[in-house]
Order: C-alpha cells, then sequence, then structure tokens
C-alpha cells in the first residue's frame, strides 16, 4: 500500500502520538490502525521521535520558543477555527500556539530520525532472534493429524508479525539440521538445539509438546536462552473441548512475548489473531503445509493439488492463492492473483506485501512491484524470498550482474538457501562465467543430493555449451532421485532429439504427455511431432 486510503486519518498520526487528539479522535484512530498497515507503519517509525518531542527537556524548551514567536506573528483573532469530525484539545502543558510549533519540529526532525528509528527496530529485533523448534505430539509421535506441525508453523506466523522479533523459517532450521547431520532426527535434543541456535545466531530457542488432543488440546513450550541453555519460561495453554488450535496458538504467543526481552512499545503493536491472517480451518491449513514443503523440494503438480485441496476447504485462503499463482501463468495466473488481492485482508502483513508487489506484475507495474519488495527487505532484512523475487525480475531483465547481487546476498542471509544457487548458476552462466556457474550448481548439489531439481539445472547449463553427454547424464541423475520429474524427461527427449536417437526420444515425450497436466500435454505432442 502506497498510502492511506482515509487521509483524514494519515493527517492525525503525528497529533495521536504527541497526545494532541479527542477521546473521540484517540478512539477512530486505534480503530483504524488495526485495519491499515500503512498508517501503523508510520506511526511505528514516528513513534520515537514523538517521546522525544513530549518529554525532552531541550526540545520542550525549543517548542516553547517557536510557540512565543508564533504567537507575536499570529494573533489569536485570525487563528481559523477547525470544524468538522476531527477537532484538537490542548496538549497539556502547553498553550494553543504551541501546536503549530510542535508541527513544525515533528516535521523538521521526523525525517533524519526516521533514519535512525528503523535501524534501531532491526538492531532490537536482531538482538531478539528466535528459533522455533518443531512441536512434537507426546500423544501420538506420528501425529497423524500434524497438529504439532501445524502450531509450530503458526506460532512462527504470529510471531513474525511484530517487528521486534526476528523468527527463523522451518526451511532455515531443516537446512541448519541438514548441515549438522541431524535432517532424520524425529526429536531435537537440547544440545542440537544450542547448535541450531549457534549456527543462526539466535538467542531464543522455542520448544514445544502437545500434551493432550481430546477432549480438549494441551500444548506446553519451554522458551530457553540459547547462550545458557537453560529453561527461561515454561508456559502451558490448555483449550476448552472442541477450542481450535488457532486460538491456542495466540494465547500462547501472548505468553511467549511477553517473557521475552522486547521493549515496552512491543506490547503496544497491534496483535490479530492468527486465524484471521492465514485461515480458520485446520484441514485447509495442513494442506497448505503440504504444498508448500512440495514446493521447496520442486514438486511443484502435487504442490498446486495440495494448495487447491487447502482452497476447497476454505475457498477465501489467500495465501494459498497466492502459492498458486507462482504455479500458472498467463490467465490462470492473473485470476489467482486477483483472489490472492480480493481475500489479503486475512493474510500476515508480510504475506500481503509479497500479494501486492505479484499483483502489481500482472498489472503490468513492475518499478511497482519492485519498489514493495524493497520495502519488504527493509522491514524484513532476512525475508530471502523477497531478494529472490527481486533476483529474477532483474534476471528477466536480462541484467544478470544485479541479479547476481540479489542471489548473492540470499546466500548471505543462508548460506544453504538452494534456490538461491540455482540462480546464481544461471546468472553467471548468461555473463559467460561458466565455471563460476558449475561451481554455483555443484553447491547446490551438495546442499539437496537426493532432490532432481539442482541436476536437471546442470544438466541445461551443459546442454547451453553443447555437451550433450554430460548433459543428459545430469538429467538421468534427477530422474534416479525422481522418475516422474518431468522437467528432466522432456529435456532428455530434446536431448536424443540432437543426438538423433529419434526412438529414445518419442518414448519419453509419450512418458511427458502421460504424466503432465492439461496445460503441459500439448508440449509433449509438439514436440513429439518434432
Amino acid at each position: 500500500m502506497d498510502g492511506c486510503s482515509d487521509k483524514r486519518f494519515e493527517k492525525l498520526l503525528y497529533a495521536y502520538e504527541l497526545g494532541l487528539l479527542s477521546n473521540r479522535e484517540h478512539e477512530a484512530l486505534e480503530v483504524h490502525l488495526l485495519e491499515c498497515t500503512y498508517c501503523f507503519e508510520q506511526l511505528q517509525q514516528f513513534s520515537a521521535a514523538a517521546r522525544h518531542i513530549r518529554f525532552d527537556p531541550a526540545v520542550q524548551n525549543k517548542i516553547h520558543d517557536l510557540a512565543e514567536l508564533t504567537e507575536e506573528v499570529t494573533p489569536a483573532t485570525a487563528r481559523p477555527r477547525r470544524r468538522g469530525f476531527f477537532r484538537w484539545r490542548l496538549w497539556p502543558g502547553l498553550l494553543r500556539p504551541s501546536l503549530v510549533a510542535a508541527a513544525i519540529v515533528a516535521l523538521i526532525i521526523f525525517k533524519p530520525w526516521q533514519i535512525q528509528i528503523k535501524p534501531s527496530h532491526e538492531a532490537i529485533a536482531a538482538q531478539n532472534r528466535i528459533a522455533v523448534l518443531d512441536f512434537e505430539n507426546l500423544v501420538d509421535p506420528s501425529d497423524p493429524d500434524h497438529l504439532g506441525e501445524i502450531a509450530t508453523n503458526l506460532l512462527i506466523t504470529d510471531l513474525s508479525e511484530s517487528s521486534y522479533l526476528q523468527v527463523m523459517s522451518n526451511q532455515r532450521i531443516d537446512d541448519i539440521l541438514k548441515l549438522l547431520g541431524e535432517e532424520e532426527s524425529k526429536t531435537i535434543d537440547n544440545d542440537t538445539a544450542a547448535r541450531i541456535a549457534e549456527e543462526a545466531n539466535a538467542k531464543w530457542i522455542l520448544k514445544g509438546n502437545i500434551l493432550q488432543v481430546e477432549p480438549s488440546i494441551i500444548i506446553t513450550s519451554q522458551l530457553i536462552d540459547a547462550s545458557s541453555n537453560e529453561v527461561t519460561a515454561s508456559t502451558r495453554v490448555t483449550g476448552q473441548p472442541g477450542e481450535s488450535i488457532f486460538s491456542l496458538v495466540d494465547k500462547m504467543t501472548v505468553d511467549i512475548k511477553d517473557h521475552l526481552s522486547l521493549p515496552s512499545s512491543a506490547q503496544e503493536e497491534p496483535d490479530k489473531l492468527v486465524a484471521d491472517v492465514t485461515t480458520h480451518s485446520p484441514e485447509a491449513y495442513r494442506h497448505y503445509l503440504d504444498g508448500l514443503d512440495k514446493y521447496n523440494r520442486y514438486y511443484f503438480d502435487e504442490a498446486a493439488k495440495s494448495f487447491e485441496t487447502a482452497l476447497e476447504y476454505d475457498s477465501t485462503f489467500a495465501s494459498a492463492y497466492f502459492h498458486l499463482t507462482k504455479l500458472n501463468k498467463g490467465y490462470p495466473g492473473y485470476f489467482l492473483i486477483k483472489k490472492a488481492v480480493k481475500y489479503a485482508d486475512k493474510a500476515s502483513h508480510k504475506e500481503r506485501m509479497y500479494i501486492n508487489s505479484l499483483n502489481a506484475m500482472y498489472s503490468m507495474k513492475k518499478d511497482e512491484a519492485i519498489s514493495i519488495l524493497e520495502k519488504m527487505v527493509t522491514r524484513y532484512p532476512d525475508e530471502k524470498e523477497a531478494f529472490m523475487l527481486l533476483g529474477g525480475y532483474v534476471y528477466a531483465d536480462l541484467k544478470y550482474n544485479e541479479a547476481i547481487h540479489y542471489y548473492s546476498q540470499v546466500t548471505k542471509i543462508d548460506p544453504l538457501y538452494e534456490s538461491a544457487y540455482n540462480m546464481l548458476a544461471y546468472s553467471y552462466d548468461k555473463i559467460g562465467e561458466f565455471d563460476k556457474s558449475i561451481e554455483a550448481i555443484n553447491k547446490y548439489i551438495s546442499l539437496a543430493p537426493d532432490e532432481p531439481n539442482p541436476y536437471d539445472s546442470r544438466g541445461e547449463i551443459y546442454a547451453r555449451h553443447g555437451r550433450l553427454d554430460e548433459a543428459i547424464a545430469s538429467y538421468q541423475e534427477a530422474l534416479r532421485r525422481k522418475p516422474d520429474f518431468t522437467a528432466s524427461i522432456i529435456n532428455l527427449g530434446v536431448m536424443h532429439i540432437f543426438k538423433g536417437h529419434y526412438s529414445e526420444s518419442a518414448d519419453y515425450f509419450h512418458d511427458y504427455i502421460h504424466l503432465g497436466n492439461k496445460i503441459r500435454r500439448p508440449t509433449g505432442r509438439l514436440y513429439l511431432a518434432c
């Protein structure tokens, strides 16, 4: 959002922090802040400056001096009286002319202070970096309903709404577990948790258990200080019969934030119900998480089916529409992103920014899309997916050196982020750096040796340089990991055309037609005709 849709509220933001509003104005604006992300962000940026204006003696003296000057040049009879819905009230301890001076001071200092405030929030968030580990279902370790996974991801979403916290993603923790050789571990002991925190530079570790499912859900959590490996706080949330996991996560989030060393201003942040920024359907959320898992492993067809199933349970699930948009091109994608925009008020702040950025791209407003993402990485400096999108947009504009810059930023944030090395490989190849391209793709393979996509990407790079035998070998490695990986099937068919092996080529195209969806099948038939 580029601004507030209701300008009368936007004009009152500074007055709100300076204590200049009547009770009626104050209440109306606070209701508005719950709905308007733009005004909420502006208010956060100005809050520290407002405290300085209201309580710093030096600034107070300057305001009084300006007030006296204003009184001399502006006779009381010459001041128009405000009418309408909003009316100013006196700032306690100051005369009415000083309101003008206060506004002048605010306007003068706001821009420089804005620059100082933002790193301050980021520094606080970095100091309070937290790793939320998978919650264990002690009732049934197999966790058939994925309650532990749901609780973990909902907590990550809920805690991430705070600008005073940096919350590690599940994907990041999984990558670290791979690095530590613990990816197969069913449970994470305290020593492993401490190693995760050290690797990620996290101050806090949050672990939890589901103790009971019927007749009501009981969840416990332990907040661990990573430096000492000691439990600093424990919480227990007991639901009522029939109470949803979403409601329990809301309660747990409040308890957890109370135990973190956050500034008092963090308590003033709007705290929406987590169901209101995800979905109210546990079934929809379960299929959505399954879709994310498959999407991150490049199982795109399966991911699409999971997202579609999630929407069967909740047709207003904005994030499911968003991820489906990424899996569809052309008109289907346009239709899906418009659905996501329609229900974007039911998504988290971060998801709304992603949705609005992608919608801008579909509306042929690339500059706006990039601007939204740049704002996102300012508020969420560790949001690697936003850097990935920025890299993708400049890559599409053939700005490969800029793409390398963005993808390199991703690897600095998360040295184990597989997709970044994938795109670095393509970008280096585009500028003629074949050796760096192969180095990047081999790094990707080392991070995901059991996934088909890195081998497929390496095959494409070899193919572009006419190294057909190496390309074929790499594509076959991909199919050994996943025999129905359609990208490598179609690529092998093309390679065998170039080799003159038409019978083998036709076999691969037949396989592709059989496995492809209604959009891909015509492509297979076209290649078969070739």
